[in-house]
């Protein structure tokens, strides 16, 4: 690994400010860069188990051939979809956070396998100017809790390293509770 940084060099707070800001516009033209390389080698993205022929040519496998988190690498990918066309008038300011911020406030997802319309894309550019607040995520709700504690317990049922005879019993009443209450709530999700 190549350090090309000379501590030596910056004299001032200001000029070591300066060359931050340099080198962080450089870790935000990697990103994009992996995530154009990423979208080329591995066109097609599907969530589950990628066919033989497919194996070597999916985000895992790339990831862990040139050494980057494969989530890292997804958001690349995705974020050098979504804003495919508009690099040029993407503010320079925008950091990678802003840009996964600012896809995902739009609304669009890799998963469309589609571009991104306009008002989606006008969406992002008005957050990254600044013209757009990220509204505060609600809280789960405590039905929420209690779903996802009956689906653990429906997986748990399902799984293929099986529970004692007597402690699926026991795992079964709790399910059965747990969709007694769930469903006091389900008339007003309605």
């Amino acid at each position: 690994m190549e350090v090309t940084i000379k501590t030596s060099d910056i004299d001032t707070w200001d000029v070591g400010c300066s060359v931050g800001t340099d080198l962080k516009e450089d870790l935000d033209q990697t990103h994009l860069n992996l995530g154009i390389l990423a979208n080329h080698l591995c066109p097609v993205r599907k969530a589950g188990k990628p066919n033989q022929e497919n194996k070597s040519q999916t985000l895992t496998a790339l990831a862990k051939e040139i050494g980057v988190d494969r989530s890292w690498l997804s958001n690349a990918a995705s974020n050098a979809k979504f804003f495919e066309g508009a690099y040029e008038v993407t503010p320079p300011q925008a950091s990678i956070q802003d840009l996964n911020r600012a896809r995902r406030l739009s609304g669009w997802k890799p998963k469309l396998d589609r571009d991104p319309f306009k008002f989606e894309m006008k969406i992002a550019m008005a957050y990254l100017e600044g013209q757009v607040d990220e509204e505060p995520k609600a809280p789960p709700t405590a039905i929420s809790y209690v779903r996802g504690a009956r689906s653990k317990l429906g997986k748990a049922l399902e799984h293929e390293d099986p529970l004692e005879p007597q402690d699926v019993t026991t795992v079964e009443i709790a399910k059965d509770n747990l969709d007694v209450v769930d469903s006091h709530y389900e008339s007003e999700d309605e």
